[in-house]
């Protein structure tokens, strides 16, 4: 049989998503590709993947959007923030090993777990896309921004819609943006249950303060400042090519004249910034990522979004939100079935139920007090504790309670072994100067390093005939920027 030439693929116009040579050839393509993906989703023997999130995370909306647009059959489980390690943790790695805090975490059809970031599950999309209308990484230049998205655009968009939200004078905007996107109701009763303690965890997990939030704007200004460069560079080479060849203009993309991973991860992390609401923005009308519209927001924060929203990166977002989000092809466990409606799955029952708790047990200890003296007491309760302890432990020994428990006193208070640190920097004893200066320049590089193999590592778990001319050139970028990493690593370590 004559083997396939996959390298082709990686060449033909026809299948970028803007490209042809005419517009009904463009619709007729776009067409038959929507056509396809509806087909595959909805093909009930195709086996089902499972993606956990947090409703408003942008990483989550990131990933959301690339699974959309490669027709993918998975059922989204939704926790609320702090109580997700529930879920995440079933995916960690052994102790001591780093545990799985983050989402979003994708099991494939197939079981392939993906964890460690977006980029993996962006990388696994990229090998399996030969017959999609997307190229996530043609060119690899992609990759770079993407990871130039994540490490900067993100974090900062993170912080001003938690500061808008949490910090809101409009009463509810908290528990209407960050718990009631919850699908199931049980999740939704435990993150009402739980929202005041995981408010406070919150503010303190990612510096929510008046400062950061400055600082935030700061970073998101200048990324769409880049991104703006960008897409004004692609315009001149779209008019120099159009000129040449005689081609029709068109908008370009941030990486050329097709979406790539650049595209989708931006948008993804720009809707907080610019409070695209599904409800009365008419191009966010696909977007999963629910804000508070622009009417919500306090005049100066209104200001700065329009501001934003006239930019030309703002303008690309838009247009993202209103061409390109398309149909989500997601599923979801029923929130009507009798095991997700228990009889305690109404939040004011939970919040009734933990009131009465607490209520019985400071009066308990409050009548000990009173009749027996606070030294007597004391002995009473942590007796009874200690009792409950040993019981709770004892009942729950096998379960997957145990397992959990033992995963967040690990969190907590474990010592988590790096492999990618040397072997003295692991032990956690204190290094001396020379040590110091000999060590962290080999560290930061050999970091950097590491990220790239990732990249590489996840392309061949999932190479083979159908993934060798998709993934060609990414693996090819990241091997090369890895191994100059390594040798900058030796260089330093010479130097020093």
């Amino acid at each position: 049989m004559m083997g396939l030439n996959y390298n082709k693929w990686d060449s033909l116009d026809a299948y970028s998503s803007d490209s042809e040579d005419s517009d009904s050839e463009a619709n007729r393509s776009k067409i038959a590709a929507t056509l396809r993906l509806k087909s595959l989703a909805a093909d009930d023997t195709r086996p089902k993947g499972l993606l956990l999130t947090v409703p408003w995370d942008s990483n989550c909306e990131a990933v959301r959007w690339a699974l959309d647009r490669h027709g993918i059959n998975y059922v989204e489980e939704s926790s609320p923030w702090g109580l997700h390690l529930w879920a995440t943790l079933e995916y960690s790695d052994p102790m001591p090993k780093a545990q799985q805090c983050k989402v979003p975490v994708f099991k494939s059809g197939k079981g392939e777990v993906l964890k460690r970031s977006p980029t993996d599950i962006f990388t696994y999309l990229f090998a399996h896309s030969l017959s999609s209308n997307i190229r996530l990484y043609t060119p690899p230049s992609a990759l770079d921004l993407q990871t130039y998205f994540d490490e900067t655009l993100a974090p900062a968009a993170r912080t001003i819609f938690l500061h808008t939200v949490l910090f809101s004078s409009s009463p509810g905007m908290s528990q209407k943006y960050l718990i009631e996107p919850i699908h199931l109701n049980t999740w939704k009763a435990l993150g009402t249950a739980t929202w005041p303690l995981m408010r406070i965890q919150l503010i303190r997990k990612y510096a929510i303060t008046d400062a950061a939030v400055d600082s935030a704007w700061q970073t998101v200004e200048e990324v769409f400042d880049r991104v703006g460069r960008e897409l004004a560079e692609q315009v001149r080479i779209s008019a120099n090519t159009a000129r040449t060849t005689g081609d029709r203009k068109h908008l370009p993309y941030i990486c050329g004249g097709t979406i790539t991973a650049a595209d989708i991860v931006f948008a993804s992390h720009a809707i907080p910034v610019l409070f695209a609401n599904n409800d009365v923005d008419e191009f966010a009308s696909s977007i999963r990522l629910l804000v508070p519209p622009m009417s919500a927001l306090p005049p100066a924060l209104s200001a700065r979004v329009r501001a934003l929203r006239a930019s030309r990166a703002g303008q690309h977002a838009i247009r993202m939100y209103r061409r390109e989000r398309g149909q989500s092809f997601a599923s979801q466990q029923s929130r009507y079935s009798a095991v997700n409606n228990p009889w305690w799955v109404d939040s004011n029952t939970v919040l009734t139920v933990v009131t009465a708790i607490l209520a019985t047990l400071a009066t308990v200890v409050g009548l000990l007090i009173w009749r027996f003296g606070l030294l007597t007491a004391g002995v009473v309760v942590l007796a009874v504790l200690c009792s409950s302890a040993v019981g709770t432990i004892l009942g729950g020994k096998g379960t997957v309670c145990e397992t959990r428990a033992k995963q967040l006193w690990f969190i907590c208070f474990g010592h988590v072994v790096d492999p990618s640190l040397p072997a003295a920097d692991r032990s956690g004893r204190a290094l001396d100067g020379d040590e110091v200066k000999g060590l962290h320049p080999g560290i930061a590089i050999s970091r950097a390093a590491e990220s790239m193999a990732n990249v590489v590592a996840t392309a061949k778990t999932i190479s083979g005939p159908r993934a060798r001319g998709g993934t060609a050139a990414v693996v090819a970028a990241a091997k090369e920027r890895m191994a100059a990493a390594r040798s900058l690593g030796g260089k330093a370590g010479a130097a020093v």
